[in-house]
């Protein structure tokens, strides 16, 4: 698991390990985590301030967002030509 799915977790759990409700492993886990990531232990009397995304993220963002809108319309236009093809 990378730091960022680290981190996640972290921030998924971090109102059930406040309360002390997890099990012995993921206390275990979650001291560790937070230990050894100030991002997380910054944030962990915050649950639900949201990590700011980095120009990398918006970026594979964008070109994810251009890649659908370029299927979507070539399956438009494929579909009008085969219907065009088909009636004629």
């Amino acid at each position: 698991m990378n730091r960022k799915e680290e981190c996640a977790v972290f921030q998924d759990l971090v109102e059930l390990y406040l309360d002390k409700d997890l099990e012995q492993d993921s206390m275990e886990w979650m001291e560790k985590h937070e230990n050894k990531c100030q991002y997380c232990l910054d944030r962990r009397n915050d649950p639900e301030a949201l990590p700011e995304r980095s120009n990398d993220d918006q970026e594979k963002i964008w070109s994810i967002r251009v890649v659908i809108f370029i299927l979507y319309t070539s399956f438009v236009v494929l579909s009008i030509w085969m219907s065009a093809w088909y009636f004629w």
